[in-house]
C-alpha cells in the first residue's frame, strides 16, 4: 500500500482513497495505548475473570482486533464490494501479474 500512497484515488492495484496510508491509521486512532490506561479502567472484576477462563478478549483487544480488519480493508476491500475481506489475491497486485512485480523487486 505504501508504494500507492498517492494524493488522489488510485485503483490499478486495488480501489484505494488518496493516502490509503493516512486512512489505514484512521481506525487506531481512538484506541487507547497500555501507557494510556489505568487501574481505574482495568479494574479486574467477576466477568473479566470469566472472559480471561474462558478465552474471551478484553474491550481493548476487541477493539484492536476490529481496527485491524477495517485498516487492512482499506486495501482488501475499500469499496466493500465483498461481503468480506477478500484474502484470494495473496500477492497484492490486484489485477497487474504478480510475477512481474517479483522480477523488478530482485533486479
Amino acid at each position: 500500500m505504501a508504494m500507492t500512497d498517492y494524493p488522489y484515488p488510485a485503483n490499478f492495484l486495488e480501489p484505494m482513497p488518496a493516502w490509503p496510508v493516512a486512512e489505514s491509521t484512521k481506525p487506531f486512532v481512538n484506541i487507547p495505548t497500555l501507557g494510556e490506561l489505568n487501574l481505574s479502567n482495568y479494574a479486574i472484576n467477576y466477568q473479566r475473570i470469566l472472559n480471561m477462563v474462558n478465552g474471551g478478549l478484553s474491550d481493548r483487544e476487541t477493539l484492536l482486533l476490529n481496527a485491524l480488519h477495517d485498516s487492512t480493508n482499506v486495501y482488501f476491500n475499500y469499496t466493500g464490494a465483498y461481503p468480506c475481506t477478500n484474502l484470494s489475491d495473496w500477492e497484492g497486485t490486484g489485477s497487474l501479474d504478480g510475477y512481474g512485480w517479483n522480477i523488478l523487486a530482485c533486479n
